[in-house]
């Protein structure tokens, strides 16, 4: 059922009851019975088939403009990226082995692929622009999937010890036709792999920085003197290092630290980069980043902040300087485990003007209260735009809020939101079907912002454009970070 953006007060209710689920009855409650703004989705749910396609045609304020199957390849697609100066994108695929395509995004209408590449080992995890847009790095962590040894007493849990050789960073270079040169930069890592990427220039030098699982951020200097031969990534330091026997022996649950995603802004308030680290359930630090050198700075956090009241896994944070001075850090948890299949997962909007005291001002989860389901309905991957937030919320679409502070209350507001359902004629891709809930029709994945339009990632069916309020497409200063 698509939602028209002019809509009577009674679809106000509708959308609030019918949202987060992604889907409704064909026959709905009257009206009138749909006033209410929090209502249970749940309810409004008879017989619906969470991998059926056609049941999640839903849209409210947003528009689907254009869509990629990707070629139809079996995988399972996962991050994206794209850079403000071309419009080439970034699309990283998981499984069944470690890879990436890209994608000519000039027409939002039809985007169309241009190249892949596939490693044939590991699980890709994450890919991301160098500053120059040249340059895309590839985060390749192991999986237990093919017949690699599991934490004992941990199912599913690979085991750290037994996967280093599938598990490192790749360097490629993208030519402006979007064709793939691996350069054969091969970057191994510790441990089970490198979960997150996300690069950043400096001082006019280039860096990579890496979610190391269980141990971490690495960071990288990208060197290139010979382009693309003589590419390479140089290590520099690396953040908030954890014992080994730690990383192996904690809980899926709970009490593992490990490094999951970051970002790094460059601070109008200080005039310095500052490096923002989701931490697993260790919370959120900040660091002073204005000199990736120096061997100290990763022993002084200038901030830090947890829910001390419950043990979340921190799983992406973003940041952003408003015009009065405000410094608004958006934190998410990523909520997964059999034992949280009721908690709501949330999306924390935290006041860092003051990094020493970190403040929540102000929190959303969806407006059914929709408990998370293992992955299903987690909040997972967003970007934070001009005060705008778009979400990736797994099995729950694609919102778009809008974040506001008047006299010191901070408000989030849905603006938008869009459930990308095209079948791609194809059955689930492999490890995703079944697993932590994640075989839905559709899992979105990740979201990014380019010039003026959201994209995002369905796991099973590909590549999604999507027009939001507010926003026009072209316009260049509309662009996510990544």
């Amino acid at each position: 059922m698509r939602l028209s953006s002019l809509r009577p007060v009674w679809l106000v209710g509708l959308l609030a009851a019918a949202l987060l689920s992604g889907c409704i009855t064909d026959d709905p409650p009257e009206p009138q019975d749909l006033i209410e703004p929090f209502v249970d989705p749940m309810a409004f749910l008879e017989g619906h088939d969470h991998a059926d396609y056609a049941q999640h045609d839903l849209s409210w304020n947003m528009d689907g403009v254009g869509w990629s199957d990707l070629d139809r390849l079996p995988v399972a697609w996962g991050e994206l990226d794209t850079h403000p100066d071309h419009d080439i994108g970034l699309v990283a695929f998981a499984w069944p082995t470690a890879g990436f395509a890209t994608v000519d995004l000039s027409d939002p209408a039809d985007p169309k692929p241009l190249d892949i590449v596939d490693l044939g080992i590991g699980y890709g995890a994450d890919v991301k622009w160098s500053p120059d847009g040249e340059w895309a790095v590839l985060a390749i962590q192991a999986h237990s999937h093919r017949g690699l040894p599991s934490v004992p007493g941990v199912g599913g849990v690979p085991d750290p010890l037994a996967m280093t050789a599938e598990s490192g960073i790749e360097l490629f270079h993208i030519t402006e036709e979007g064709v793939i040169h691996d350069i054969d930069a091969w970057t191994p890592a510790p441990n089970s792999g490198v979960h997150m990427v996300y690069t950043h220039r400096i001082a006019d030098r280039d860096y990579v920085f890496t979610a190391w699982n269980g141990r971490g951020v690495g960071v990288f200097e990208l060197k290139v003197d010979d382009p693309p031969i003589g590419a390479r990534l140089v290590p520099v330091n690396t953040v908030l290092m954890w014992d080994e026997a730690r990383a192996i022996a904690a809980p899926r649950s709970g009490g593992f630290s490990g490094a999951h995603d970051m970002t790094v802004i460059d601070d109008p308030i200080l005039d310095k980069p500052l490096l923002y680290v989701a931490h697993g359930y260790e919370g959120l630090f900040v660091f002073d980043l204005s000199d990736p050198h120096d061997p100290l700075w990763p022993d002084f956090p200038l901030g830090h902040w947890k829910d001390t009241d419950n043990a979340w896994y921190m799983h992406t944070v973003q940041a952003e300087v408003l015009e009065d001075g405000t410094r608004h850090i958006v934190l998410a948890p990523e909520v997964f485990s059999d034992a949280e299949a009721e908690v709501i997962a949330p999306l924390w909007i935290l006041d860092g003007t003051d990094l020493g005291d970190i403040e929540l001002v102000g929190t959303w989860k969806n407006p059914g209260d929709h408990g998370a389901e293992q992955l299903r309905y987690s909040v997972h991957n967003f970007q934070l735009v001009n005060g705008r937030i778009a979400l990736a919320h797994y099995h729950g679409g694609v919102w778009l809020l809008d974040v506001e502070t008047v006299n010191g209350n901070t408000t989030v507001t849905p603006v938008g939101y869009h459930l990308p359902a095209n079948d791609p004629g194809r059955a689930m891709s492999g490890i995703y079907h079944g697993v932590y809930n994640m075989g839905d029709a559709p899992t979105v994945w990740d979201v990014v912002v380019h010039k003026g339009v959201v994209w995002a990632t369905d796991v099973n069916s590909g590549l999604y454009a999507i027009a939001a309020p507010g926003w026009n497409p072209g316009d260049g200063a509309i662009q996510s970070l990544g």
